[in-house]
């Protein structure tokens, strides 16, 4: 059944509010106002969570409605809470038609937002989002007043905390809204997130994903410091994993392009020498077309960046074909002149395959190859 409570006196009959209450709300000109008459303060919802009316309800069933609600009078004659959102809540589900309230005075908007922060962190004890939220709120209030100090430590100064709790607290909002979900429980330790607020957007969903699983495995738990370092660790791993993956990736392309821009150089240079020889009618001598002959090629090309970082497996190449690049000289001076030839003649299909030269280059080059080979097999 419906309680309908009209004013103070029906509820000092009823036994629910003690004496001292009463005068005390008297002496604040408290009056009952409809239910249907009062709204929200919109921000209020942004900022705290109505957490627990159904507690409220039940106390207020037992031990009576405690105090009055404070409300500002609007234009259109309405009344806007500012502060008691939750007792209104609970009277509501109560289905009382009216509820104590202490009309004030009409203030500046900016008074009425400060008043609906302090009032909160004055009568209730926040979670770490609602704390976050709030600073950030009453920040902008200090912007808005063109405050000139050291934001942070007036912020501290306001909400009791120290200025780098203040920071961590700020941090808590660059993060994933699923983790700040998990953060309105009232110990949720926000300090263990510092190094995930750096995290991009889909690992930040992951942990989120991952801590909720957590609870799901473990219903009696709770997140706590440890099992935030635990999971933030893992996500830290794979992101260095990723990191050199990509800079793998990101070499062996360099070094890609490389090899292609030098053998694109040197395929010009062979064409030049091919062209040449055909235009003086001389024959080409194993000596005249060395494909890896000119170290300014590889000099004038882009330099790899990281170069100590290289792969393993492309650690042996310094200026690319160093193995081959002076076959004549090698013929006559190196101790393994035969596999150095084979690498020579070798390259040299390579290149007659892969570029497509005019009739006259490539019988000229298949010519330099059948001479060469010619030597080889005299070895």
């Amino acid at each position: 059944m419906a309680v309908n409570i009209s004013s103070t006196d029906s509820l000092k009959k009823l036994g629910k509010i003690t004496k001292k209450s009463v005068e005390e709300s008297n002496s604040k000109l408290v009056k009952d106002i409809p239910l249907d008459e009062i709204v929200p303060n919109p921000d209020n919802t942004k900022l705290f969570t109505m957490e627990n009316v159904e507690g409220l309800v039940e106390s207020i069933k037992s031990i009576g409605f405690n105090g009055a609600i404070d409300v500002y009078r609007l234009p259109n004659g309405k009344y806007q809470i500012s502060s008691g959102h939750r007792r209104y809540a609970a009277v509501k589900r109560l289905e009382w038609k009216t509820i104590p309230c202490i009309i004030m005075e009409p203030e500046d908007d900016i008074l009425v937002r400060k008043k609906l922060v302090e009032s909160n962190i004055n009568t209730r004890v926040l979670s770490p989002i609602e704390l976050a939220r709030s600073i950030q709120y009453y920040e902008l209030i200090l912007r808005e007043e063109n405050f000139k100090g050291d934001i942070n430590t007036r912020l501290g100064e306001i909400f009791s905390i120290s200025r780098t709790k203040v920071s961590k607290l700020k941090s808590l909002l660059k993060l994933a809204d699923d983790i700040q979900e998990l953060a309105k429980a009232k110990n949720f330790p926000y300090e263990a997130f510092e190094d995930a607020v750096n995290f991009p957007a889909d690992k930040q969903k992951q942990l989120a994903e991952r801590l909720k699983k957590h609870l799901e495995k473990n219903p009696t738990s709770e997140i706590d410091t440890p099992v935030v370092n635990m999971y933030v660790g893992e996500i830290k791993n794979e992101l260095q994993i990723e990191k050199e993956r990509k800079e793998r990736e990101k070499l062996e392309q360099a070094v890609q392009e490389h090899k292609e821009l030098i053998e694109e150089k040197l395929a010009e240079k062979l064409a030049e020498k091919i062209k040449q020889a055909e235009e003086s009618e001389d024959e080409l001598e194993p000596e005249d077309v060395d494909l890896l002959e000119p170290s300014s090629i590889v000099d004038s090309l882009p330099k790899l960046e990281e170069q100590d970082r290289l792969p393993a497996d492309f650690g042996a190449e310094e200026d690319s074909y160093e193995e081959v690049r002076d076959v004549p000289i090698a013929m006559e001076n190196a101790k393994e002149p035969e596999t150095q030839l084979y690498a020579y003649t070798d390259r040299m299909e390579e290149e007659i395959t892969r570029n497509k030269f005019n009739k006259a280059t490539k019988e000229a080059l298949i010519k330099k190859l059948n001479k060469l080979i010619k030597i080889l097999e005299s070895m």
